[in-house]
């Protein structure tokens, strides 16, 4: 086990992360500090509800999402179906049951909070050179400490996107939502911890081309972005009937809506119709509203 100041220095996020990014995925850069980087493999890591992890809390409840993409899988016919996404969950029936409707990627494995670090390191292969990557990192890697995650083996650095993407494009918010929308990338159900380190990895990925915007790049370099790219946005699963059904039924009561009508009367209709009712105020005949109305009876039976 290392010292304590040799694990201060291990938890650090990279400095030169946009570097050891392009030489991760084999594109032209210059060399870093690390050396020939081959077939690295990213495992972006996310905790939802974190504190109460680090507390140790008595009703802990909460959520550990990993996606993992091995960068020697990346070849001219990926998709998104090479990056492997989990969501481990503990806490009580409801909060578990939320989490998994949330989930995108799979199944919602149900866990012990003593189990987390147990199958995090299960998921992850150390025979190769592993990157770690989070959205603002810190907080996630506070709670790895608290585990006891081992951060030495096999680990070359540690990757934040909200980092690299103020290097990248520095006028869009720190926030994984906007940089996933100034990327272009697909999304969907955000504070989820499978879903966000999913995501997370795309970002990473589409800033990784995004750095080479104005760069004019060889033949075979420009077909390994658009492989890149093409593994960044791919289409999202497609959500379960039961939600379909959901999101059509609250669809169906806002168009039945007075409000959502109203934006559909011309401006014709929507100047006669505050005339009218504008002579109904002046001649006292407007219809009272229903506690008016209430009141109105009341006094009436008195």
């Amino acid at each position: 086990m290392a010292n304590t100041s040799n694990m201060a220095f291990q938890y650090t996020i990279t400095s030169n992360g946009l570097q050891l990014l392009r030489e991760s995925l084999r594109l032209p850069t210059e060399p870093s500090e690390l050396g020939s980087v081959r077939d690295a493999i990213f495992v972006s890591i996310d905790f939802e509800n974190a504190s109460s992890i680090k507390e140790s809390a008595r009703n802990f409840q909460g959520q550990l999402g990993v996606a993992i993409l091995d960068t020697g899988d990346l070849v001219p016919s990926s998709s998104g179906s090479i990056i492997t996404t989990y969501n481990f969950v503990t806490g009580p029936s409801s909060y578990c049951t939320s989490a998994t409707r949330k989930f995108l990627f799979g199944k919602t494995i149900m866990i012990s909070q003593q189990d987390m670090i147990t199958r995090l390191e299960s998921i992850i292969a150390r025979t190769k050179d592993i990157i770690l990557v989070g959205h603002d990192f810190r907080h996630d890697l506070q709670v790895l400490r608290h585990l006891n995650f081992d951060i030495q083996t096999s680990v070359l650095g540690i990757l934040d996107t909200m980092r690299i993407a103020s290097e990248v494009i520095p006028t869009c918010s720190g926030t994984l939502r906007d940089i996933l929308r100034e990327l272009q990338c697909p999304f969907d159900k955000l504070h989820s911890a499978g879903n966000d380190a999913h995501f997370t990895l795309r970002a990473l990925l589409l800033l990784a081309v995004k750095s080479y915007a104005d760069k004019t790049l060889r033949h075979e370099d420009q077909q390994r972005l658009e492989s890149i790219r093409a593994v960044a946005q791919f289409h999202l699963p497609q959500q379960p009937e039961s939600h379909d059904r959901g999101r059509k039924k609250k669809m169906k009561r806002f168009q039945r809506s007075r409000k959502h009508q109203a934006k559909l009367w011309d401006i014709d209709t929507q100047e006669r119709i505050r005339a009218e009712r504008a002579a109904r105020r002046g001649q006292g005949t407007e219809q009272p509203s229903g506690d008016a109305q209430h009141i109105s009876i009341k006094q009436k039976l008195k």
